[in-house]
């Protein structure tokens, strides 16, 4: 008499324990991560020896360049244009806190035109960012 033995399956090793790690650090690694955002203009601020700690919100920050170009918002402008463009985007600008972030080989007459265009405008403060020195 024979008998008929039941067919065993191969038991494979299951990756949904793997699949689930991988996703898990994907997860912490998305959860932990700064992100900065990038500057309008490469710009680079001149040293300070007296400073404190600034974190100004992105999209308040007029950025000038070694050549004169002056961008807020991601759009470069001329110093006239920023005024116009600060009175339409704030609806009470005296309430409003803007950074400059003019690099340190810009034009004095460059960033003072800009600070006599934001006082027109009724620019509550305006901050100059710079570097504590090393």
């Amino acid at each position: 008499m024979k008998l008929n033995r039941p067919v065993r399956k191969e038991e494979s090793e299951s990756i949904i324990p793997l699949i689930n790690i991988v996703f898990l650090l994907l997860i912490f690694f998305m959860v932990t991560a700064q992100f900065n955002a990038n500057d309008d203009l490469e710009v680079y601020p001149p040293q300070s020896l007296q400073s404190e700690e600034l974190d100004p919100e992105q999209d308040r920050i007029i950025f000038i360049s070694s050549t004169g170009k002056i961008s807020f918002r991601q759009t470069q402008q001329t110093p006239e244009e920023l005024g116009r463009f600060v009175g339409h985007v704030f609806s009470d600008p005296k309430q409003v806190t803007l950074t400059i972030k003019a690099d340190a080989k810009a034009q004095t007459t460059t960033l003072l035109s800009v600070l006599k265009v934001l006082k027109d405008a009724n620019v509550g403060n305006v901050e100059l960012m710079t570097l504590a020195k090393q």
